[in-house]
């Protein structure tokens, strides 16, 4: 049961990547003023994860430039899908993960600062 469920998971998020891969550019395009993110509206700032999905799509059209130009962090998100498949394909406990998470958060925090001043 539990393979079956991760295993179905692991369907649904190719089929999300395909259909990410052919979603229109502009479908995602909305100028960061008129976003409704609540975190910039106050701060006036953006926030950690701003960037993060324009980021991907141009990560997976192989625009390494453009993406990281929207959010740099953008680029652990590979190296997190493969750990996360590596994991899944030879049974390996996900706690063994927790050191790239933890690069990742301190990343995403240290990248937020360099942004925000």
């Amino acid at each position: 049961m539990k393979v079956a469920l991760k295993l179905f998971f692991l369907v649904i998020s190719v089929l999300l990547l395909v259909l990410f891969y052919y979603m229109p550019y502009e479908k995602m395009n909305v100028p960061l003023e008129e976003n409704d993110c609540l975190y910039f509206n106050l701060i006036h700032k953006p926030c950690p994860g701003c960037g993060m999905t324009r980021g991907s799509y141009f990560l997976l059209h192989f625009d390494i430039k453009k993406a990281i130009n929207y959010n740099p962090n953008v680029l652990f998100i590979p190296l997190i899908l493969l750990s996360e498949l590596i994991c899944f394909l030879h049974k390996i406990n996900r706690n063994k993960l927790f050191p790239i998470y933890l690069i990742f958060t301190v990343s995403l925090f240290l990248i937020y600062l360099y942004r925000s001043f």
